[in-house]
């Protein structure tokens, strides 16, 4: 490519040179026009044609010149070293680097995985253990919903335990904060926890239906299995609603990426402090029902 620029630009010199010369030869044509015709008696007209024509050729000539003149001055620019011909072959270099460096796809996983385990855990619980109905009748609701928190929260505790020990010692999962990690799992343990006991109490048989479908969304839009831009609108659209995307994230963060993780850890608190006022609220209710229930077998 550049040997031929260069032929090309020798080609554009030679041509400018040889214009140079025909307006040369239409410039000596011209001056003898007059000598011409002085000694000619017939065809003036055509003489005069001929003396337009040549008027003609010479502007064109002179505009060739410039032009001429000017895309050498241009061409005369280019540089056609082997460096500048290397950059126009290959304009663009790609240079990649990694975040965080994952030795294996399990621990690229982890996060993901580490998150099913907790919701799955909080599915057998919230199977296993009446959230609603208490032991003897309670005064209050906070002192009911505590009934059942207190039971809730120390399953919760143990959980995570296990699986801090299980990742930690057993796999020898690497994370950047051990104290840190602990405190992510235990909050999500929470989370799920709350969020289960919540759509129970909330919503009775629909809401333990409804738990199973909160967990087919969170696999698909939560963005553990697969990058959010991999999947569909309605995916995309779900991620930021899902309670999972804040565990994951700030799971992958201790876990490979090492970015900051505050604003999950807030959004996690934040959700599980509403589902458990929820809770309360929902045990204010079922107080109030059972003070009238009172009622109306007093006046029966």
């Amino acid at each position: 490519m550049t040997a031929g620029l260069t032929t090309y630009t020798q080609g554009v010199s030679t041509l400018a040179a040889g214009n140079s010369a025909i307006g040369t030869g239409l410039a000596a044509i011209q001056q003898n026009l007059p000598t011409l015709t002085a000694g000619t008696t017939q065809l003036t007209a055509g003489t005069t044609a001929l003396q337009t024509g040549t008027i003609q050729l010479l502007k064109g000539s002179a505009t060739l010149a410039s032009s001429l003149t000017t895309g050498v001055q241009k061409l005369s620019i280019l540089h056609t070293t082997t460096r500048n011909a290397d950059a126009l072959a290959a304009p663009i270099h790609e240079v990649t680097s990694d975040v965080a460096k994952i030795p294996n796809n399990g621990t690229g996983m982890a996060p993901f995985a580490i998150a099913i385990g907790l919701y799955v855990g909080g599915i057998a619980l919230g199977t296993m253990y009446e959230g609603f109905l208490p032991h003897r009748k309670p005064r209050w609701a906070l002192t009911w919903w505590a009934s059942k928190a207190s039971v809730v929260a120390l399953v919760g505790v143990l959980q995570t335990v296990l699986l801090d020990w299980s990742l930690t010692s057993a796999t020898h999962l690497h994370v950047a904060d051990q104290g840190l990690f602990f405190l992510v799992l235990l909050l999500g343990s929470w989370l799920f926890l709350s969020l289960i006991f919540c759509l129970r109490l909330l919503l009775g048989g629909f809401g333990t239906w409804l738990v199973s479908i909160v967990l087919v969304l969170q696999l698909a839009g939560a963005g553990g299995l697969y990058p959010t831009y991999l999947v569909n609108a309605f995916a995309r659209s779900l991620n930021t609603w899902l309670p999972m995307t804040y565990l994951i994230n700030a799971l992958r963060s201790l876990i490979s990426t090492h970015q900051s993780l505050t604003l999950d850890l807030w959004v996690i608190t934040g959700l599980i402090i509403g589902f458990n006022l929820l809770m309360i609220g929902r045990f204010q209710i079922g107080l109030h029902q059972s003070v009238l229930a009172v009622i109306e077998d007093e006046a029966d």
